[in-house]
């Protein structure tokens, strides 16, 4: 195994997306990094442009050369009270290439904007940019505890699509070309939301007003948790983009919902794609709530972080198409999981060996084993949870020796890279692959 070290550059921001890693320096530039694979005969390419603007974040999706910055917001002249909202505080998000920086040709307008209505002038702590196929979408999440904004555009006509502001998201991804996933809260129910977006208003709603939607409710909860769903690569990635030969088919993304109870208990909870697809039909629907029990049993699967996938102590990308990653509680190991249901059953095919999902896995290093029995959660040792929790998604999982003292960044296809930041003094910590 050969390591290629990208020196932290301190600039505050940096993105994974593909293979293609992004970091800001002291400069106010981007510097970027592809990854190589001298397997695939795909050589290391360094690359650095300047940025004209203060941007306070920004999301990329080399497949497109496609860069969106999100300026430093405004707020006019005029001095506001954190008492009381900031009206029209406007956020502007920039179209740019990640090849030069400059506007991206395929973009009709390069700088579409929103106004909000903000708490204090402070109140918007995180964005969560998400790129698939012709569309962004940002989620503000709003520091104040007052709820978080989601809104949509066509980056190509600089049409907004979708416009939602409530209290109740807490994070989103897209699922298709013209739905998106909402992780957010109906009474105790934690949901993964399907929404069309396209047949939506762009005026300003809440969750309450959308009507082109289904609800897949996750388990019953005693109290609100934290939660967040994540999604790598985006469904319409890579975009033609030849560099990247090898890739896994669509409907074999896994989407993962985070949860993290009052008492940090941190869960996993592994969904395919293809099981979300499967309710399509009930969006706009009558019947557009669909327990737990109806499609996360056999449809899903949970994690338990005291057993197998303790959170990152920083922000993290851990799952790419089928597979993620994760280390082995005491830090010794890392956990390759593969949820790629063909490639489970090739697996059992041949005689892999089986793990159970209720104990701390035990299996020779290097070697992939199977899983095709249940994760039971007991509501007696997981008080979170209102009801006990079944889940049999079967998955393959190896295990590996953990060299390294660091934490996951990214995991990125095809089978070739685990990008790590290491736990060091930031004066000299730099980024692994």
């Amino acid at each position: 195994m050969t390591e290629t070290h990208i020196d932290m550059l301190h600039g505050g921001l940096w993105e994974l997306f593909g293979n293609v890693f992004a970091q800001t320096g002291p400069d106010g530039g981007l510097h970027l990094f592809r990854l190589p694979s001298p397997s695939l005969s795909i050589p290391e390419s360094r690359w650095s442009i300047p940025i004209d603007i203060s941007f306070r974040d920004f999301g990329m999706d080399p497949s497109q050369d496609l860069l969106i910055l999100i300026e430093s917001p405004t707020q006019g002249r005029r001095r506001f009270s954190s008492r009381f909202p900031i009206p029209n505080r406007t956020f502007n998000f920039h179209i740019r290439t990640v090849s030069t920086g400059q506007k991206h040709p395929l973009a009709k307008n390069p700088k579409v904007s929103v106004k909000l209505d903000i708490i204090s002038r402070d109140a918007i702590s995180t964005f969560a940019i998400q790129i698939s196929g012709d569309h962004f979408g940002v989620f503000f999440n709003d520091a104040q505890g007052d709820g978080g904004f989601l809104v949509i555009w066509n980056w190509k006509t600089g049409e907004k699509e979708m416009h939602v502001s409530d209290d109740e998201m807490t994070s989103f991804v897209f699922l298709t070309d013209r739905h998106i996933l909402i992780c957010d809260w109906e009474d105790m129910d934690m949901c993964i939301t399907i929404v069309d977006f396209k047949a939506t208003s762009s005026q300003e709603l809440s969750l309450t007003d959308l009507t082109e939607c289904c609800h897949l409710s996750l388990p019953n909860v005693r109290a609100r948790a934290m939660a967040s769903i994540r999604c790598d690569p985006s469904p319409a990635w890579p975009n033609n983009d030849k560099s990247i030969p090898f890739y896994d088919d669509h409907d074999h993304l896994i989407y993962t919902i985070s949860m993290w109870s009052a008492d940090i208990h941190h869960y996993n909870f592994v969904v395919p794609r293809a099981t979300i697809l499967a309710h399509l039909d009930s969006v706009g629907g009558m019947d557009n709530f669909i327990p737990w029990e109806d499609w996360g049993e056999t449809g899903a699967r949970v994690l338990d972080s005291s057993l197998h996938t303790p959170p990152s102590v920083v922000w993290s990308c851990t799952t790419f198409g089928s597979k993620m990653v994760s280390f082995e509680t005491a830090g010794e190991f890392i956990y390759c999981f593969d949820f790629n249901q063909m490639r489970v059953k090739q697996e059992i095919a041949r005689g892999a060996p089986t793990v159970d999902p209720n104990v701390k896995f035990a299996f020779p290093q290097e070697e992939m084993a199977v899983c095709s029995s249940d994760t039971v959660l007991t509501n007696a040792e997981h008080p979170v949870f209102t009801y006990g929790v079944k889940t049999s998604l079967p998955f393959r999982v190896r295990l590996s020796n953990n060299t390294w003292e660091w934490t996951i960044l990214g995991h990125v296809q095809p089978k070739k890279y685990i990008v790590d930041s290491s736990q060091v003094d930031l004066g000299s910590s730099s980024f692994k692959v």
